[in-house]
């Protein structure tokens, strides 16, 4: 089927969903979003492999709407960083508004007296990082009674964080009886293992192969000596104007720069600059998410350990 003959229709959608969608701008459904939604409104589990573009987030957060809006319970999507849970959460904000449904994020960096206030308002959906949700599970201040539906995004991301003890903890807290989708740009061995212990038959979407770059992106490796990095960035910079364009894409909460093609082309040592300065911004953003979430995941390991000590249990490290 051509993309231009996909729509929403007939994807087992309930027509307030149709009109939000409508209203949305949202024409025509991505190949992830034509597969797995229908397959999601049945209440099967699911291993999606789809890549960072593709639309992921609305295959699964279509149909999260439309079942809570209809039978109620909770929804709960781990995802590996702080960044991805705003962004994720943000997404389906939109669609969540016209149906009167409340969300709350839990990430690491951020107040947890914020985050015990949006849970005690007893949210419909939470986005969490592991690390942060374990917290808060050995705080008592969360509870997973409630959750019907699970959706692990990026799960192959998760486990080469180091998450794997921490998704262990969260899977055994949450209801068996429930819906897990999970989705991951690639299906190593951790996440058949993963999924053979947690998910009860699950149907494989698959929109490209495991590992494939997501449409209409490509990917290219320069290896350069670091004092050259700024001069080829700028020669770069020169010959492609999609690259300068992709600042917004880089930045995308605080755009250091918005400039256009003339701009560009006239002021091209100071864009360059910039977007060199908004990348390693970003870039150290992003390691320090990661690294408090990973620091947070060691604190509760520790934490156990010593539990199994004072109750005199043999602790066996590797």
């Amino acid at each position: 089927m051509q993309s231009s003959d996909l729509n929403f229709y007939h994807l087992g959608i309930a027509p307030k969903m149709l009109e939000v969608l409508e209203r949305m701008k949202f024409v025509t459904p991505t190949p992830i979003q034509h597969k797995a939604i229908p397959i999601a409104l049945e209440e099967k589990d699911i291993i999606g492999i789809a890549q960072t573009g593709t639309g992921k987030t609305l295959a699964f957060g279509i149909p999260i709407v439309q079942r809570l809006s209809s039978i109620g319970g909770c929804a709960l999507i781990l995802v590996p960083t702080r960044e991805l849970a705003l962004q994720v959460d943000e997404a389906i904000q939109k669609v969540m508004h016209p149906f009167s449904l409340k969300s709350t994020v839990l990430i690491g960096g951020a107040p947890m007296f914020s985050q015990i206030k949006g849970l005690r308002r007893k949210p419909d959906l939470i986005v969490a990082t592991p690390g942060r949700l374990i917290d808060h599970l050995q705080q008592r201040t969360a509870n997973l009674n409630a959750v019907n539906i699970l959706v692990l995004d990026e799960a192959d991301r998760m486990l080469d964080m180091g998450f794997a003890p921490q998704l262990n903890q969260i899977l055994q807290k949450v209801p068996r009886k429930r819906q897990t989708m999970l989705f991951s740009a690639t299906i190593p061995a951790d996440i058949v293992k993963l999924a053979t212990q947690y998910m009860k038959l699950p149907i494989n979407v698959e929109i490209a192969p495991s590992g494939t770059a997501a449409e209409k992106v490509s990917q290219e490796l320069f290896i350069v000596k670091h004092e050259r990095k700024k001069e080829i960035l700028g020669m770069l910079l020169a010959k492609s104007d999609a690259m300068v364009e992709g600042i917004d894409f880089l930045h995308p909460r605080k755009p250091v720069v918005k400039p256009d093609r003339t701009k560009a082309k006239i002021g091209i040592a100071a864009a360059s600059l910039v977007l060199l300065i908004a990348v390693s911004y970003g870039i150290l953003q992003k390691r320090l998410g990661d690294l408090e979430e990973q620091i947070s995941s060691k604190r509760t390991e520790i934490s156990k350990i010593e539990d199994d000590l004072k109750k005199g249990s043999p602790v066996l490290t590797s």
